[in-house]
């Protein structure tokens, strides 16, 4: 049973070495782990890294996003673009009926104004017909005066036979 036992000791002498560390001498020549100085610097030297790491990913959505907000701005000022050009087209088209619209009002205001004259040219040509029918060719008479229908002559009355006591 010494045996067994003394098996069994050394057994846990195993696992005890296992836990327990070594001491430090052993542990610097026996392995080549570094020290603690360099345990404790280990993650200073990684932190310059991790950070200019997330810069760069910032970095690099910051310039997608505003990519992406210039092809929006680009789309939204297309759009802007189309609307004034139709309200534009919108606008001439308006600009051009009323201009139509005057064009014919002129045209119209043109052509009763040549019949006007003419009905004007006619009344006066009449008017000397009239004045040559007459006899009174010196005078020049205005529309008020002439007459629109023939002044009628008074019926000529007969007269009475002269009385012969009356007279002296």
């Amino acid at each position: 049973m010494a045996s067994g036992r003394a098996d069994g000791q050394d057994q846990n002498a195993n696992a005890t070495d296992v836990m327990v560390a070594p001491p430090p001498e052993a542990r610097s020549s026996s392995s080549r782990r570094p020290s603690s100085s360099m345990a404790v610097a280990t993650p200073w030297l990684w932190l310059p890294v991790a950070l200019s790491s997330m810069l760069l990913v910032l970095f690099v959505v910051i310039v997608n996003r505003q990519q992406a907000q210039a092809e929006r701005i680009g789309a939204l000022l297309g759009r802007v673009r189309t609307l004034e050009q139709s309200r534009a087209v919108e606008r001439t088209a308006v600009l051009e009926q009323q201009l139509r619209s005057m064009l014919t009002r002129l045209q119209q205001l043109e052509k009763d104004e040549r019949q006007l004259q003419d009905q004007q040219r006619q009344l006066q040509s009449l008017q000397a017909e009239l004045q040559l029918l007459r006899g009174t060719a010196g005078r020049v008479m205005t529309p008020l005066e002439e007459p629109l229908a023939p002044v009628p002559t008074p019926p000529r009355v007969p007269r009475p036979p002269a009385d012969p006591s009356a007279s002296p």
